[in-house]
């Protein structure tokens, strides 16, 4: 068994999880805990860079932004309704 990730550069480490791995040429043995190890730290480094959370941060903004501005629109827009329905409400209870 073996886990190369096709997305990833080449580099001077050269990973295969069987029982050896390869550094600038040499070879060398690998435990249980050295290979769950180095599949943990290969798994976060693809987490790292995958550009998923670019797209929920942007999402985030934006629905930031447009609360931000309901906010102010309802502020603004509810000044003026105040102030008409207090009007209002004066003239009607002088009928």
């Amino acid at each position: 068994m073996s886990y190369r990730n096709p997305n990833a550069k080449r580099d001077m480490w050269q990973l295969e999880f069987v029982d050896k791995f390869t550094y600038l040429g040499k070879v060398f043995p690998m435990s249980t805990l050295m290979i769950s190890t180095l599949a943990f730290i290969a798994g976060i480094k693809d987490k790292l860079t995958s550009e998923k959370g670019a797209t929920a941060t942007e999402y985030s903004l934006l629905v930031g932004l447009i609360a931000l501005v309901i906010v102010v629109g309802v502020t603004a827009f509810g000044t003026n309704l105040n102030t008409f329905f207090s009007g209002l409400a004066s003239k009607v209870g002088t009928w």
